[in-house]
């Protein structure tokens, strides 16, 4: 990356793996590149940003160029080091570095030349649980993923959509990138309400690069219809599908069991209302 100020980023190092809730280093390796110019006598901070592979900033950090600009030399070199401190709940997945240089007076410097199709720096895992065991409440697939608990708001209005956070555990590394149907159920009838099936972060995490003992977090989204049915409990349930857009038969298993409107915990299912209801609130089961 070249800057109009006349300063160069040769490279940087960076562990190929970082964990969430860790910190990771990085270097940078910047360079003065020949000038004859006379620069000014200022000091220039550096940010470093660690992006998403949708472009989202997940961690920043800032530091200091070496001393001011006024002493640089050409050929000078400054090896930076800083610590970008990953929060427990970063979402996993290949992330790439950003640079924003700055002066003194917070003035951004132009970018002469950016190398765009630079690799991702780093790959972004959760830290493996130490302590971890299936309990009766929650449901196994193939052996291979354990779907602790679901996390959404307890009215369904027509129109909107229900946001869905699913929390995944891989008991082992899985063989397969599997797609999860949810499924809007009456109660007692079993019939059938909407249905929607979903790949599990497809193009950035997905579960065949999950390790064991990971827990893995996956955003969904059910697109209520305006002409569906109000004043009912409906319940929300999961099945968990081969890889691939073939096939409706639950490779892995079905839940057979409700993540909403659970029997005997005494909480509420999620109810259908209409769109002049009151508030919201987030349910966590």
């Amino acid at each position: 990356m070249d800057v109009r100020e006349r300063l160069r980023l040769v490279g940087y190092d960076m562990p190929e793996t970082v964990m969430a809730g860790e910190d990771a280093p990085v270097t940078l390796h910047w360079q003065v590149p020949d000038d004859e110019e006379a620069r000014p006598n200022r000091l220039t901070y550096a940010q470093v940003h660690l992006r998403a592979a949708a472009g989202a900033v997940r961690v920043r950090d800032k530091i200091l160029l070496g001393y001011p600009q006024a002493g640089w030399q050409d050929g000078d070199r400054f090896v930076q080091e800083l610590t970008l401190a990953l929060p427990d709940g970063i979402l996993p997945g290949p992330a790439s570095l950003a640079f924003e240089l700055r002066d003194d007076r917070g003035q951004p410097y132009a970018i002469v030349e950016r190398d765009e199709g630079a690799p991702p720096a780093a790959l972004v895992r959760a830290r493996p649980l130490e302590a971890f065991s299936v309990t009766p409440e929650m449901t196994v697939f193939d052996g291979a993923l354990v779907l602790r608990q679901a996390t959404f708001r307890p009215y369904l209005t027509p129109g909107t959509t229900l946001n869905v956070a699913l929390d995944w555990v891989a008991l082992v590394r899985p063989a397969q990138d599997y797609r999860v149907q949810l499924q809007l159920v009456r109660p007692g009838a079993e019939e059938l309400l909407l249905q929607e099936t979903f790949e599990l972060w497809p193009g950035q995490y997905p579960p065949t690069s999950w390790q064991a003992k990971e827990a893995v977090t996956t955003f969904h989204g059910l697109d209520i219809p305006l002409d569906v049915e109000t004043g009912i409990a409906p319940q929300l349930r999961a099945r968990l599908l081969p890889a691939g857009g073939g096939g409706t038969a639950a490779a892995a298993g079905d839940t057979g069991g409700r993540i909403a409107g659970l029997v005997g915990t005494g909480r509420a299912p999620a109810r259908f209302r209409s769109a002049a209801g009151g508030s919201q609130r987030q349910r966590s089961l």
